[in-house]
């Protein structure tokens, strides 16, 4: 292999590196080993992925980069691939405000290895990536919130029990407090993009990230009028 593409294979190998190295932080995939146990084997077969026996086998075509792949663009897509494979939509069972905490701490917790990619992504892909990750992250929030609320399960009773209707009401509110920072999150994060966008146009010159931009302003203005 002529030195210069060995050079393009070991690059595009280390950007999933860095994504695998830190999935490997996240217990819902694995324990964490030490990141010096990483390079030698990056050394040695670049094009395959150091953590591939941790992740489910369905996600696994994404961990990988090409022989054909000739740019770092192709593997932070793989990369984002993989988180949105790797992405839970459990929906749990809440009937009583003392099991609030524990089910948001537990979706959080199921979205954390698609989260952890985004976040590797948005500190060191390209900036039109960094979209895709910023993008993905806002939207990661919002199924989290859609999640936690479509997990509280209404009475039999509701429309006919008055006090079954006060009770399922005070769980939602309840709730609802509990989300108020991945809402936050989830605003800020559709709010940068917009924002990044008006002061750097190249970032989206991709009909891909151009629709993440217009979805993202959408999605402001649907959470300005609190209709979400």
């Amino acid at each position: 292999m002529p030195a210069a593409s060995l050079s393009t294979s070991a690059r595009l190998a280390g950007s999933l590196t860095a994504v695998l190295t830190a999935l490997a932080l996240v217990p819902a995939i694995a324990a964490a080993d030490p990141v010096a146990s990483i390079e030698p084997r990056m050394q040695e077969t670049p094009r395959t992925s150091p953590r591939l026996d941790r992740i489910p086998p369905a996600c696994r075509r994404f961990a990988s980069v090409p022989e054909n792949a000739r740019d770092d663009v192709y593997a932070w897509n793989q990369a984002l691939s993989l988180a949105g494979c790797l992405q839970d939509t459990t929906i749990e069972r809440v009937t009583d405000p003392e099991q609030l905490d524990a089910m948001v701490d537990d979706l959080a917790h199921r979205a954390a290895p698609a989260m952890v990619i985004y976040l590797v992504a948005l500190e060191q892909a390209p900036g039109p990536i960094q979209l895709r990750a910023a993008y993905q992250i806002a939207m990661d929030y919002v199924a989290l919130i859609t999640r936690a609320r479509a997990s509280l399960v209404a009475p039999p009773d509701l429309a006919t029990n008055p006090e079954a209707a006060r009770r399922y009401r005070a769980l939602h509110d309840q709730l609802e407090k509990r989300l108020q920072k991945a809402e936050e999150t989830a605003w800020v994060s559709f709010a940068v993009i917009g924002a990044a966008v008006e002061q750097d146009p190249s970032l989206a010159t991709d009909p891909v990230n151009r629709n993440m931009v217009r979805s993202a302003r959408a999605m402001l203005e649907v959470m300005r009028r609190s209709e979400w």
